[in-house]
């Protein structure tokens, strides 16, 4: 009988795998040696040398005593087989943050709070060692690792958070994103979530926000904010450091002239890209211009993947009436490679629409609005002609967000969500509902909810984004800990790092984290 490979040691195989599959070694080339590599990833040499030892035995690597380990063999077939082999006989765990990784992330987030205020210096090494309930290694690690990452610095016996120099006293960023005259903000879900982070993190580095929404009205381009116009003036402000520009629609005709105006600046423009289809030529071998795509990789779906596997739950059903956006593919492809690692791809389903529902086309292309829309807005148009104008003022607030923009399309999108629900019903053993995002889970928890279906007992339920209303509905939801992906934008606008023009691979591919509510437990 083959003897059982510990899971610290797939780890490491499959992190080596993943780096050969993805061409981050070639062939030939020398990869670490154990006690580098060992220390990278945080485990024992022991560990390393095992790993090694079977990559060898199937013709992987090559290593001798003295030499240094060259991959010869990027087929990882066989290797690949070896790991099933052993997953199959346990139900694979889900992967363990490192000791340094989780204590970086918390002093991080206290950095982020205030806890640990710019200029003011840490508690000692040993208070912290106690506090966190750490050891020196892992502490030192994490301490490290803030340091590279310019936001400590070390002193004699302590650290101290870096107090970053603004330029000018009353420095001001400029936040810009689709919108309209009257709505304000069109914001939600992730996106709203990204400006709140905003303003927390310029009010902590003592900045002026300036929030500025824009698109075509009338057939004419404009910007909505302090400055109404076709021309924005804030584009002439000295006082300016940097752009912060939110790309959330595909509708890249109404993005076309903000980039165009702000690649003719002179200041930092740090752009994230929601969508993942993007195109940004204007944009093209700018060098005050820094692209981010944030949301958009397959860790997500990866890491909800392992997730449920180490729950039981072997056969789901993932559901996106979105998945024309690259970053519902991701999702699936995330969840697709963690199954197929574990030899059971047969037994995710795809529930998805390759178009979005009408409603959702309705607002993205102007030019693909729907009859029962315009016959709306027509008969509404007609109506308030005939009533008096104060009695006109108090309903056009309502008809003009809450009607068309929300009660509406919820009406639609639901209708359009039903038969992919169905569809997930309908396949036999699927014991989990992976939906593409919060919106999509709030409706799969109302369809169950009307079916007699017991969640999660029957069905476990998860999305993405972890929204209010996954909160209010208590759903299980993945968070993309967009504070710290914020926190990065700025850092690159206060800083300005030169650059050679945008880098379309820039993606933020940041861990987040699964927040457990009613909706998730393990498979009965």
């Amino acid at each position: 009988m083959r003897p059982k490979i510990s899971p610290v040691v797939i780890h490491v195989i499959k992190h080596i795998i993943e780096c050969i599959d993805n061409g981050q070694i070639p062939v030939r080339a020398h990869l670490s040696p154990i006690k580098q590599f060992a220390s990278q990833l945080d485990v024992s040499k022991n560990t390393v040398s095992k790993a090694y030892r079977l990559l060898q035995h199937n013709g992987i690597i090559s290593t001798a005593q003295g030499r240094k380990t060259t991959l010869v063999s990027t087929d990882t077939s066989g290797i690949k087989q070896v790991l099933e082999q052993n997953t199959l006989h346990r139900m694979p765990q889900p992967f363990t943050e490192l000791a340094w990784q989780k204590l970086y992330r918390v002093l991080l987030e206290k950095i982020h709070q205030g806890v640990y205020a710019p200029g003011t210096p840490l508690p000692s090494l040993k208070e912290l060692e106690t506090q966190y309930h750490t050891t020196y290694r892992t502490l030192a690690r994490a301490l490290h690792e803030l340091e590279q990452n310019n936001l400590l610095v070390r002193h004699k016996k302590t650290f101290s958070v870096k107090h970053i120099q603004v330029a000018r006293p009353q420095a001001k960023i400029v936040f810009l994103t689709i919108g309209n005259p009257k709505g304000g903000l069109r914001l939600y879900g992730p996106s709203e979530e990204i400006h709140r982070h905003l303003e927390l993190i310029c009010s902590q580095r003592n900045l002026t926000l300036i929030s500025l929404t824009h698109d075509y009205y009338q057939s004419e381009f404009f910007y909505w904010g302090p400055s109404e116009g076709k021309h924005f003036s804030l584009f002439q402000d000295d006082s300016v450091i940097g752009y912060f520009f939110l790309a959330s629609t595909f509708r890249q005709d109404a993005h076309r002239p903000v980039l165009q105006d702000l690649c003719n600046q002179q200041k930092p423009v740090a752009i994230l890209d929601l969508v993942g289809n993007w195109r940004y030529e204007p944009a093209e071998n700018k060098p005050n211009v820094h692209l981010f795509s944030a949301m958009i990789t397959t860790q997500p779906g990866r890491h909800v993947g392992r997730h449920l596997l180490s729950l039981g739950h072997s056969n789901l059903a993932y559901i996106s009436p979105f998945h024309q956006s690259a970053w519902s593919r991701r999702r699936l492809d995330g969840l697709a490679a963690i199954y197929k690692e574990a030899g059971i791809d047969h037994a995710l389903h795809p529930c998805t629409l390759d178009r979005p529902p009408v409603i959702y086309r309705y607002y993205e292309d102007h030019a693909e609005r729907q009859c029962p829309i315009d016959d709306l807005v027509d008969f509404y148009e007609s109506w308030r002609k005939q009533r008096p104008q104060d009695f006109v003022a108090l309903i056009d607030p309502l008809f003009d967000y809450q009607l068309p923009h929300i009660i509406i399309p919820r009406a639609e999108f639901y209708r359009a969500l039903r038969k992919l629900f169905d569809q997930a019903l309908a396949c036999r053993h699927v014991s989990a509902w992976v939906c593409a995002n919060d919106d999509v889970a709030v409706a799969a928890a109302s369809y169950l909810r009307t079916k007699r279906i017991a969640v999660p007992d029957r069905i476990a339920l998860i999305g993405f984004d972890d929204t209010l209303d996954a909160v209010r509905n208590k759903i299980a939801s993945y968070n993309f800990n967009l504070s710290r992906v914020v926190n990065l934008l700025v850092q690159t606008l206060i800083s300005n790092p030169i650059s050679a023009g945008y880098a379309k691979s820039n993606a933020l591919d940041i861990e987040g984290i699964i927040i457990n509510r009613m909706t998730l437990a393990t498979r009965r």
